[in-house]
């Protein structure tokens, strides 16, 4: 059975005969999952896909019999439900994106090799696979990425084969691609470079200049810029009649020669790629989309520690290496590190000899450097991967004034100063999704070994927050105990402190806990404090309020303080005026707040809550008998009041529930009466049963001053519309 996506939909039997899948619904079904192959769909994703102008309230129910009459039209194990959703399984040679991707990637292997046959064998059978647009019947932004990816792989594949055909002495055939392809990527300079080099070898001259002098006027007219050093050398090369034009290469790489290195050894010194690379394909593609366009722009990505920003540098510079011909620069800028970061003026003397600069003709003024290393740079493209950076000041000298260079940054902190200042573009990288880092988990520990404990594997993933940096340390702990269960290192990390289990061994720097001391030893003195503070409020995200409750001075330095620990991505802002913590971010700042300021916390907080809790009930329910003093902290409209309510119900029920357990006691009964009113005026009653026995079980003996004249727990279990009859007695 062969499943096409490279086009529209369709699914062909071994017979040749088509499966009919004439439904729009269940084409878009179908679509969706293969775009996802192997695996886990939400019902939310789905539930996206199936309706562009907003699901109707039947829409879950109706999604699932979609899948049943999919599976009805397929067979039937194909397609698997879980708790993650839906998943549709394929092998490789039964999906043509699969097909299409492992045979471009073997012709580019090929074409490194010059294996020129090869390419051309393969890259054409790839680009046969296509019948119109990849997903077209999708148009999720999902749906948009991947037709981003896949039309930069597929020009890249064309390229390639453009090249075998060149080798080949097909200069016909290649020049009739070219023309196709300049058309409909009239900027994309590696396209002109080849039809010159095609029209020149065909004894076509002229033709071939006047490539070059067309490509220049679209330039100016549509940009103000000049065509790059490469495009010029080929033009002068065919004026000169080089013979080097003649030789019946691919590619001819036009690489200028570096001071006291030879032209054909650039550097090339990027770390090692990571075998075990998982995920990120939005990302990638996002980077391969602006390398396409000829976007010249620095990225700076960033993240939390641990969140694989370096992982996803260098794997991506991997990819696109050959793009470079000069070659590929990379510095550790020790922003986050122990010991001292790299000063300017170090990175540019190492940066200079990397490029063959003799040690005599370094400046020792870092400004002139700065001056010598972009002249360095000016005819040359290169990419330049500046990793582990501290703030934009550390970066901004390091980057060239020529455009045919690629600057990736990496770095813990946003770096908005280079956003501002040097048009540089910002790439923010958050945890792996639940499929990608059971896959990780898969490549390191083994796939028969996840397997046998699927809900075990999850549960570890889970409780490392899908953050790269602590899913390989536990990886990497079940690799050495090849006997230990997964499910034991899980309830280790349940039941113990995850920065004492995450840990390889007694490897310094080896440790969730090392990551995150680096960021946090470099905040200022205030904002440790504070996000202290923060790791101890209860409940799942916390408001810009709460952290003016916690911050000692007025709300200006509350909300300075609070952009400091976003900025390092130490804390998430996740909606408007909204916060929230990593897990392990949350147990490592509260490991850092210890047992003396827990108390003092979660008093303030509690206090907050009630108040606010009630004055926002006593505006939407004027009738309500509440146990806590109205004191007027704010003026609340009844929709201002329903919308702070509806935001924050959750975290006061966590409040409360953390007062129950670990006091102040005297918050819980205040908390669990505007609760009553509120979930009462939401018609939520049921829900709060669970709340309401732990609230009840709380003011046991509790020295609690009641306003009302019914028995606290009768009123208490009230709040559910449910009087238990032994209370009751």
């Amino acid at each position: 059975m062969l499943f096409r996506v490279l086009g529209g939909v369709d699914v062909v039997l071994p017979s040749g005969h088509q499966v009919a899948v004439r439904s729009a619904k269940q084409r878009r079904l179908l679509t969706a999952l293969l775009m996802n192959a192997n695996h886990w769909v939400s019902l939310d994703k789905l539930v996206d896909a199936l309706w562009d102008d907003g699901p109707p309230p039947s829409a879950a129910g109706n999604t699932k019999t979609y899948v049943w009459r999919l599976r009805t039209a397929l067979v039937a194990a194909r397609i698997r439900s879980g708790t993650n959703g839906y998943r549709i399984d394929v092998a490789r040679d039964e999906l043509d994106l699969f097909r299409f991707e492992d045979d471009v990637r073997r012709g580019h292997q090929a074409a490194v090799a010059h294996d020129w046959p090869l390419v051309e064998r393969l890259v054409s059978g790839a680009i046969g696979l296509w019948h119109g647009e990849p997903f077209a019947d999708l148009e999720t932004p999902d749906a948009k990425v991947c037709r981003a990816r896949l039309g930069e792989l597929r020009l890249t594949a064309q390229e390639d084969l453009v090249r075998a055909q060149l080798a080949l002495g097909s200069h016909d055939d290649a020049i009739a691609e070219l023309q196709a392809l300049v058309a409909a990527h009239p900027l994309r300079e590696r396209l002109r470079g080849l039809l010159m080099l095609a029209l020149y070898r065909s004894g076509r001259q002229a033709e071939a200049l006047c490539v070059y002098q067309d490509f220049r006027a679209v330039l100016d007219q549509e940009l103000g810029l000049e065509p790059g050093d490469e495009l010029t050398e080929i033009q002068l090369d065919i004026l000169n009649q080089a013979p080097e034009l003649r030789a019946e290469r691919g590619e001819r790489p036009v690489r200028t020669r570096l001071p006291g290195r030879s032209a054909e050894s650039p550097p090339a010194q990027l770390p090692a790629d990571i075998s075990t690379f998982v995920g990120r394909d939005a990302h990638l593609a996002l980077l391969n989309e602006a390398l396409a366009d000829g976007g010249t722009s620095p990225w700076v990505i960033s993240g939390l520690p641990g969140v694989g920003k370096s992982a996803l540098a260098v794997h991506w510079a991997h990819r696109v290496a050959d793009r470079f011909p000069d070659g590929q620069l990379y510095l550790d800028l020790r922003g986050h590190a122990d010991g001292p970061t790299v000063g300017i003026g170090e990175a540019l003397d190492r940066l200079l000899r990397s490029l063959g600069v003799p040690p005599d003709q370094v400046p020792a003024d870092p400004g002139e450097r700065a001056g010598v290393f972009r002249s360095v740079l000016a005819r040359r493209r290169m990419l330049i991967v500046l990793d582990n950076a501290n703030d934009s000041g550390q970066v901004r000298a390091l980057l060239p004034g020529h455009q045919g260079c690629h600057v990736l940054v990496t770095s813990r902190n946003e770096l908005r100063g280079l956003v501002a200042l040097n048009d540089a573009r910002s790439l923010s990288l958050g945890v792996l999704r639940e499929d990608e880092t059971i896959d990780l988990l898969r490549k390191i520990v083994g796939a028969r070994r996840v397997d046998q404990e699927p809900a075990a594997a999850r549960r570890l993933c889970s409780l490392c927050g899908h953050l790269p940096l602590a899913i390989r340390i536990a990886a990497a702990n079940l690799s050495s105990r090849p006997h230990h269960r997964i499910g034991h290192l899980a309830d280790r990390l349940a039941s113990g402190n995850p920065m004492e289990a995450l840990a390889v061994g007694t490897e310094p720097g080896m440790t969730v806990r090392a990551a995150f001391d680096l960021s946090y030893l470099a905040l200022p003195t205030k904002a440790r404090i504070l996000f202290q503070r923060l790791a101890l409020v209860p409940g799942a995200d916390f408001s810009a309020e709460v952290v003016a409750v916690l911050c000692d001075d007025d709300q200006g330095s509350a909300d300075h303080l609070l952009d400091v620990l976003c900025a390092a991505h130490l804390v998430d802002h996740c909606a408007p005026h909204r916060y929230r913590f990593h897990d392990l971010l949350r147990a490592y700042g509260a490991e850092r707040a210890g047992e003396g300021g827990q108390a003092e916390v979660a008093d303030r907080v509690l206090r907050f809550y009630v108040r606010t809790a009630t004055a926002a009930v006593a505006v939407i329910d004027p009738d309500a008998r509440l146990v806590a003093d109205r004191v007027p902290t704010r003026a609340f409209t009844v929709p201002a009041a329903l919308e702070w309510l509806d935001a924050e119900a959750s975290n006061l029920v966590a409040a409360m529930a953390h007062a129950a357990e670990h006091g102040p006691a005297r918050h819980v009964w205040p908390l669990a009466d505007a609760l009553r009113a509120y979930f009462r005026f939401r018609g939520h009653g049921p829900d709060w049963l669970p709340e309401a026995t732990a609230g009840l079980n709380a003011t046991t003996g509790a020295p609690i001053v009641h306003k009302c004249d019914q028995h606290p727990s009768i009123l208490f279990t009230s709040m559910i519309g449910r009087i238990d009859p032994a209370v009751g007695s």
